[in-house]
Order: C-alpha cells, then sequence, then structure tokens
C-alpha cells in the first residue's frame, strides 16, 4: 500500500465496483485493484490502483445504504463479497470500522436472526459467511496489512533504557515478593511502547483486536515475560527477559511454570469442550 492520503474516487470508477457480483471478488481482482507491485525493468515499487481507504459517494439506494454515504473502497468491498450474498437484510451496508468489538456485535444480530429462523437457511447461510471471512482475511491479508515490521519486532531503544532504568525497582519488587510493583512498572513500559508503534504498520493488528493483545503478546515478545504463577512455591517468579532477548539458565523453570499453568490447562479445556459438543451432537 502507498503511504498517500484518501482520494474520492471517479464515478467510472464507483461504476467498477457497483458492477461486481461477489464472486468476482478473487485474489487476482484484489491484487489488481490494492496491491502494490515490483517493476523488474525500472527496479521500483509501482503504486496499487486504488488504496482500501480511497473514498466513494454512494446515493440512498444506490446499493444497500438507505442513505447518502460517503464509504470507502475496503468495506465495499467487504460489504459486497461478505454481506451480499445472505445478510444484507438483517445487517444492510456497514459503513463503520469492523474492529473486534465492530464484529462481535454483527455475529450477534446475525445470531438473533439464526434463531428466529425456524427453516435453518440462515444457519446454513452463516457456515457460506464465515468460509468467505476466512477466506478474505486468510487470502489478502499480506497486501494491506503488515503484521510485523523490523520496528516491532525487536525491543525498541526508548523502551530499553526505560527498562533498565528502571531495573533496581524490579529487582527490589522481586526481593520483597512485590508483584503489584512489577505489574505496575511493565504496564508503564508497555505504554511507552505502545506510543511509539503507534504509527508503524504492524500496529494496526494490535489496534483492530483481530490477533493478539498488545499488553501480552507484545510485551512478552519485546518487553519482558513478567510475573508467573509458581504453585509449588505458591507465588510469583519473575523472568525480566523478554522473549526476544531470550530465557537464561534461571529462566527454564519458569519458561515451564507457563506452559504448566496456561497453555496446558488451555488445551485440555478446548479438547473437553469438543468432546463434550461432540457428545451433545450425537
Amino acid at each position: 500500500m502507498n503511504n498517500r492520503p484518501p482520494r474520492r474516487i471517479t464515478s467510472e470508477e464507483k461504476e467498477m465496483f457497483l458492477s461486481l457480483k461477489p464472486d468476482d471478488i478473487t485474489l487476482e481482482l484484489l491484487q489488481n485493484l490494492f496491491a502494490d507491485r515490483w517493476d523488474t525493468a525500472k527496479k521500483k515499487v509501482i503504486g496499487s490502483q486504488f488504496e482500501t481507504y480511497d473514498e466513494m459517494v454512494l446515493k440512498a439506494g444506490e446499493y444497500s445504504n438507505k442513505e447518502d454515504i460517503v464509504t470507502n473502497c475496503g468495506l465495499f468491498i467487504v460489504n459486497k463479497f461478505l454481506i451480499e450474498p445472505h445478510f444484507v437484510p438483517y445487517l444492510g451496508y456497514i459503513n463503520d470500522t469492523i474492529d473486534k468489538k465492530r464484529f462481535g456485535k454483527l455475529e450477534n444480530t446475525m445470531a438473533y436472526y439464526i434463531q428466529e429462523d425456524e427453516t435453518g437457511q440462515l444457519l446454513v447461510q452463516y457456515y457460506d459467511f464465515l468460509d468467505r471471512l476466512t477466506w478474505l482475511t486468510f487470502t489478502f491479508h499480506t497486501e494491506i496489512c503488515a503484521s510485523k515490521t523490523i520496528k516491532s519486532m525487536k525491543p525498541l531503544p526508548k523502551i530499553k533504557a526505560a527498562k533498565k532504568a528502571a531495573m533496581p525497582k524490579i529487582n527490589k519488587a522481586i526481593e520483597d515478593n512485590d508483584t503489584p510493583t512489577i505489574v505496575r512498572i511493565q504496564n508503564d513500559l508497555v505504554k511507552l511502547a505502545e506510543d511509539e508503534l503507534k504509527d508503524d504498520p504492524s500496529y494496526e493488528l494490535y489496534k483492530s483486536g483481530a490477533r493478539g493483545a498488545f499488553d501480552n503478546a507484545y510485551r512478552q515478545g519485546q518487553i519482558m515475560k513478567g510475573p508467573v504463577w509458581n504453585a509449588s512455591k505458591g507465588k510469583f517468579d519473575v523472568m525480566v527477559n523478554s522473549l526476544y532477548e531470550g530465557a537464561r539458565k534461571q529462566d527454564l523453570q519458569t519458561m515451564a511454570n507457563a506452559i504448566v499453568s496456561g497453555v496446558y490447562p488451555k488445551s485440555i479445556g478446548t479438547g473437553e469442550t469438543v468432546r463434550f459438543n461432540s457428545l451433545s451432537i450425537w
């Protein structure tokens, strides 16, 4: 994607979007519309024809909108591909940012109508909706959203310096078994990192809620693992290194406890849920 301001697309370009059918939307089409390309002869990036945030004006009833709206190309594609096939009568035109919270509200609305539908047809159509959602998000992700950048994959110099300055307080808190102080310090470091990365493309993934909690995933990866419950001692152990920095020898037990207290119970819980649902179905 180009780093440029949004533009208002022409009426001819808008007609092209309006003429699309849901199944016209393929990876090839999306790449032709929105993906930058590398010109091997000129050895430079050729910008995409459109950006997902380029704007278009839709008059009332021109599509599935009931009033005049200014929308963007990305939202139009989402509505065309995901909503139009089955759920326009229930959701209308979605013209706001679809982050984790907003998507949850959409699913709640769909769930209501699915429960009210005695024919079961809406449930079958919801399966198609999920297939389309999975295809769109996984197939056309890398072209428009940078999950990782060099800046987000390495500890930030400013945060490293702040952490180094805070280490005497962290070490004192470890000696005093003062977990709340350690959590407060690591939260302050997370806020600093979030401010440093707020304009970085990789932050969009965290901001949207699509994947990973910044205060957990990023903190552990690039700032510090932090407190981990040790059931045998009845207290928290603290790993001050980040996963990027790697575990020291004294951290190996803490890492093992993190698996035992975190990942393992979740995996068992998932297995039990699947087993219960299978028994319920049969």
